[in-house]
């Protein structure tokens, strides 16, 4: 897509949405593991499993690894 649309779409400015277009073409794997972590986090707090600051500290440290 072009970086005027993600820009768009991701309520960025258009150099900031260039370098994300970047980094995910080099790095998919990492933007699915990130993307994963967040799901984790989202599902465990909706559903009720984990509390919400437990979710919050582990997406933490998943995303800092």
């Amino acid at each position: 897509e072009a970086p005027a649309e993600v820009a768009k779409g991701l309520g960025i400015p258009s150099f900031k949405a260039e370098a994300f277009i970047a980094r995910c073409r080099r790095s998919p794997t990492e933007l699915l593991d990130r993307h994963a972590a967040f799901l984790e986090a989202e599902m465990g707090v909706k559903g009720g499993s984990v509390p919400a600051r437990t979710a919050l500290q582990r997406l933490v440290v998943a995303l800092a690894a």
